[in-house]
């Protein structure tokens, strides 16, 4: 027995940036339209998952 594995046809997570002036995190999340019913971080943040969106990542409480 094999598994079965679907293909992100959308792309995937490859670039990230950072804004040390800000200190905040870019990062790409792909789209996860070929994964249906599965829920993303892209929704979870107001975004659309089939989309993909953007992640802004940034400390919280102080920077020392």
């Amino acid at each position: 027995m094999g598994t079965t594995t679907v293909a992100n046809t959308h792309g995937a997570n490859h670039s990230v940036a950072a804004d040390s002036a800000h200190n905040q995190v870019y990062m790409l999340i792909a789209s996860t339209a070929f994964a249906p019913g599965m829920t993303g971080i892209c929704a979870q943040g107001g975004g659309v998952d089939a989309n993909g969106c953007i992640a802004v990542f940034q400390i919280v409480g102080s920077d020392p």
